[in-house]
């Protein structure tokens, strides 16, 4: 008889798979729980170490939430939403961060 999976002679009167794939059957299965049951995996959480207080460009005391980022003028600035949503050039690496005030400090929660 032949491995009905390989196609390999298997000695005797065997039928089914032969040794090699049934252990590669079976280290797929396993492999492909270990993935299921694995922690995602999770960035290690980013804080703002500086100091946040006013708006770059309207001067508003930022309290919520805050973007470091570029502007469309060119230089960067820290704003609030209002400011980012009207001068800022988006989100992403070289472009922006967004930051959102939590117990623990200004946590980067975007870009």
């Amino acid at each position: 008889m032949n491995c009905y999976i390989c196609k390999r002679a298997m000695p005797g009167d065997q039928s089914g798979a032969c040794a090699r794939c049934k252990e590669a059957a079976v280290h797929s299965a396993l492999q492909a729980t270990a993935n299921a049951i694995r922690p995602a995996n999770k960035p290690k959480p980013r804080y703002w170490l500086g100091t946040v207080e006013d708006c770059d460009m309207c001067g508003v005391t930022i309290r919520d939430k805050f973007y470091d980022g570029a502007t469309h003028g060119g230089p960067w600035a820290l704003m609030c939403t209002r400011c980012f949503n009207a001068h800022g050039r988006g989100l992403g690496t070289g472009r922006a961060q967004e930051y959102t005030h939590t117990p623990s400090g200004w946590l980067k929660t975007g870009g």
